[in-house]
């Protein structure tokens, strides 16, 4: 048919007609309404799904419960978390966007952070950003789930979150079946 490629599946094995897969399956976009204070794991409150301008795919994840997102379907998935912060005081130095993952719906390891260190310089504070990517193989859905941190020196800075804007976001990208 149209748009179908030759493909092997290794020594021995007949060569077949196949459709390509073509990219991003599906995504889906959830972004913080309120800000967050301090040093946070898992950040749980205020996510609402991100609806506006086609940011959000035909996929989609439930609200996080206690802070644990849980994937729809399984797969591998590109998770980019994208934190905004901003320091008022000259102790903040830096901030972390962090992500951790389970197999087994109780253990939580930690796979990638993103670093952004601030120096303060002025009474009306300094903002920074920092994005974690991740690609996470979901083979089953009842296990494999993720969490998000903020943190890092972060006693009393701010992960900001705006209730018409997508400060702080995280992204799920299903990049192809499992």
């Amino acid at each position: 048919s149209s748009g179908q490629v030759l493909t092997s599946q290794g020594s021995g094995s007949p060569v077949q007609w196949a459709t390509p897969s073509s990219g991003i399956s599906d995504f889906d976009t959830w972004y913080l309404t309120a800000d967050t204070v301090g040093n946070t794991n898992p950040v749980q409150n205020n996510w609402s799904r991100w609806t506006n301008h086609g940011g959000t795919g035909s996929v989609t994840f439930a609200a996080p419960s206690s802070g644990i997102w849980t994937f729809p379907s399984t797969g591998y998935w590109l998770i980019e978390w994208h934190g905004r912060f901003q320091i008022t005081n000259a102790q903040e130095r830096g901030c972390n966007a962090s992500i951790y993952v389970t197999t087994n719906n109780s253990s939580y390891s930690f796979v990638m952070q993103s670093s952004v260190n601030m120096g303060f310089s002025h009474s009306s504070g300094v903002k920074g950003n920092a994005t974690a990517r991740y690609i996470f193989d979901v083979t089953n859905t009842s296990t494999h789930k993720i969490k998000l941190e903020a943190g890092y020196q972060q006693v009393s800075g701010t992960l900001t979150g705006h209730g018409a804007y997508l400060y702080s976001h995280v992204k799920f990208f299903k990049l192809k079946d499992t």
